[in-house]
C-alpha cells in the first residue's frame, strides 16, 4: 500500500516572514492537491509561527544537537521542503528533498548552483517565470526544475468582507494601506515608518474619507516613534493580501510576497525598496513599474520620497492609469503547479 504524502517545510525565519508565507501557501496549494497528505511547517522563531494561519507548525532549533533528527522521527516526512537557504551540516539524513529556489543576486545564485546540498535535491521549485529568474540553469539542474510562476495567498469576497468588518472599513472610503513587510528589518521599516507618517499629514488636509493603515509587522521593535493622529496603526494583520485588495493604494518595500500579491491584487503601489544582502529588491519594484502599476522611491532622497507620495492624486487620472495597468498585467498564481511537483517528488 502506497503511503500518503508528507511534507515537512523548513522556513529559517529568523528576520522577515517571507518563508514562513510561502511554505504555508505551498502547504495549503499541497492539501488541496491531495487532501490525504499531511504538513506541517518548521520556524525558527516562534513568534513568526502565527503566519502560519490554520497550517499545522512547530518552531525550533533545528542546529541543536538531535534537534532536526528528532522533528523527523516524530513526524515521518517523505519529503522535506528547503525554501532559499540550502540546508547545512545538521540536515544529514536522507530523507527526500526539495528546494523552493528563489531568485537572488549573481553570487548566491553561483554559490547555490554549485552546492552538493543542490546535487542532493530530488525536486527545484522556482517560484518565477522562466524570464524573471533571468538565468539558465546547467542541464542536469534544470532537468528537476519545475518555473512555477510566483506562489501567492490568493483573495476572496469573504476574506475582503473580513477585513472590511475588522476595520469599518465603508466602500467609500479611501483606503492606504502601508506595510513594512515582516518587521525583521528595523532600520529599514523605520524609514518606511516615517515617511508614511509624514505623507498621512499631508493627506488628511485634502482627502475626504481617508482611512489610512500601517502594518508594522509581527517581528517588528516595539520601539518605534508614534504615529501622527487618524492614522491606525497595526502590529500585523496575516490577512494582508485581504486588506491590499480592499486598498486605494498600497504603499510598501518590495519583499517577493508583497509584490506577488499586489499583482493577484491588481492594486496601484508606491514602493521604497529596501535593502538586502541576497534579495535585489530594487529590481523587482522596478519591473512592477515597468508595468505602469507601481512608482518607486529610492531612500536617499527622502523629500524627493515624500513629494511624490504625498502628491499622487488619490481620485486622479495618474491611480486610475495605474489600476488600469493593474488590472492589464497578466498574473497566473504557480501554486498548483509547485503543489504537483512536490507530491510528485513526495510519492
Amino acid at each position: 500500500m502506497t503511503r500518503a504524502p508528507r511534507l515537512l517545510f523548513h522556513s529559517p525565519s529568523r528576520r522577515g516572514l517571507g518563508h514562513v508565507m510561502r511554505g504555508a501557501n505551498l502547504a495549503r496549494a499541497v492539501l488541496a492537491a491531495d487532501p490525504s497528505a499531511s504538513v506541517l511547517l518548521h520556524v525558527a522563531n516562534a513568534a513568526a509561527g502565527p503566519a502560519c494561519g490554520e497550517v499545522p507548525w512547530v518552531a525550533g532549533d533545528h542546529t541543536a544537537p538531535r534537534a532536526w533528527q528528532r522533528l523527523l522521527d516524530g513526524f515521518r516526512p517523505t519529503l522535506v521542503v528547503f525554501d532559499t537557504i540550502l540546508p547545512g551540516a545538521w540536515a544529514s539524513d536522507t530523507t527526500p528533498r526539495a528546494f523552493v529556489w528563489r531568485a537572488s543576486v549573481d553570487a548566491r545564485h553561483e554559490a547555490t548552483v554549485a552546492s552538493p546540498a543542490l546535487a542532493a535535491m530530488r525536486t527545484l521549485v522556482v517560484p518565477h517565470a522562466s524570464e524573471e529568474f533571468g538565468r539558465a540553469l546547467p542541464a542536469g539542474v534544470a532537468a528537476r526544475a519545475t518555473f512555477t510562476g510566483p506562489i501567492v495567498r490568493t483573495t476572496d469576497p469573504a476574506g475582503q468582507a473580513r477585513v472590511r468588518a475588522r476595520y469599518g472599513l465603508a466602500a467609500d472610503d479611501v483606503v492606504i494601506t502601508s506595510t513594512v513587510g515582516g518587521g525583521g528589518f528595523d532600520d529599514s521599516a523605520a524609514w518606511l515608518l516615517d515617511l508614511v507618517y509624514r505623507a498621512h499629514t499631508r493627506w488628511q488636509a485634502t482627502v475626504p474619507r481617508l482611512r489610512h493603515l500601517v502594518v508594522r509587522g509581527p517581528l517588528a521593535s516595539a520601539a518605534a516613534a508614534a504615529p501622527p493622529t487618524g492614522l491606525t496603526l497595526i502590529d500585523h494583520d496575516f490577512d494582508l493580501v485581504h486588506l491590499f485588495a480592499v486598498s486605494t493604494l498600497v504603499v510598501a518595500e518590495a519583499g517577493y510576497n508583497t509584490i506577488s500579491e499586489l499583482r493577484h491584487v491588481r492594486v496601484p503601489a508606491l514602493l521604497a525598496p529596501g535593502a538586502r544582502t541576497y534579495d535585489d529588491q530594487a529590481a523587482r519594484a522596478r519591473a512592477l513599474a515597468a508595468l505602469g502599476v507601481a512608482r518607486v522611491v529610492g531612500r536617499h532622497d527622502p523629500a524627493g520620497a515624500l513629494e511624490t507620495l504625498a502628491a499622487l492624486p488619490l481620485d486622479g487620472p495618474a491611480l486610475a492609469a495605474m489600476r488600469a495597468a493593474a488590472n492589464a498585467a497578466p498574473f497566473e498564481p504557480g501554486n498548483a503547479r509547485a503543489a504537483r511537483a512536490l507530491l510528485d517528488a513526495a510519492r
